[in-house]
């Protein structure tokens, strides 16, 4: 079972919740509905809470997830099956990617002491802060991709 925090809600879910839906949008190319968008936001952010506080394994939780950021694309972001499977993945890809290197800049150039940093909710936060900066950047990156690729198969 995850630990959530008031701070943690505030800091790290809602901002996740938005980037994720965001991306989801951008990189399917589906132009964004306000409506659908923030209740997809909210059905993300209540669907991340509730399985993160289910007393499972962390892997399951990303399963879960992956399984839940699908539906909802399918049923409330109205993004196709295949391209919603294809996103959902890319973005959790990205996610970790985006952790992974932040966590990497703290710990082993920074060396910042990591125990502290996870069982401090307000340290926690701030060291989640460059991740979404990352993933921000990544799925800009992979947009502008997609758009290049496409470009290139429209031109043939």
């Amino acid at each position: 079972m995850f630990e959530m925090s008031l701070i943690y809600l505030i800091g790290i879910s809602v901002p996740e919740s938005l980037l994720f839906v965001w991306a989801f949008y951008t990189l399917s190319q589906t132009p964004i509905n306000i409506k659908r968008f923030f209740l997809s936001v909210i059905v993300n952010f209540t669907l991340v809470c509730g399985v993160r506080l289910l007393p499972i394994d962390f892997g399951i939780h990303t399963l879960l997830l992956i399984a839940a950021y699908i539906f909802t694309n399918i049923l409330i972001n109205k993004i196709n099956l295949i391209t919603s499977i294809l996103v959902t993945i890319s973005v959790i890809i990205i996610q970790f990617i985006s952790e992974f290197i932040d966590l990497f800049i703290i710990g082993h150039i920074l060396k910042y002491n990591m125990e502290y940093i996870l069982s401090n909710h307000v340290a926690k936060v701030l060291s989640g802060l460059p991740a979404f900066i990352f993933f921000a950047f990544f799925v800009v990156l992979a947009k502008m991709a997609i758009s290049k690729v496409q470009s290139k198969n429209y031109n043939k």
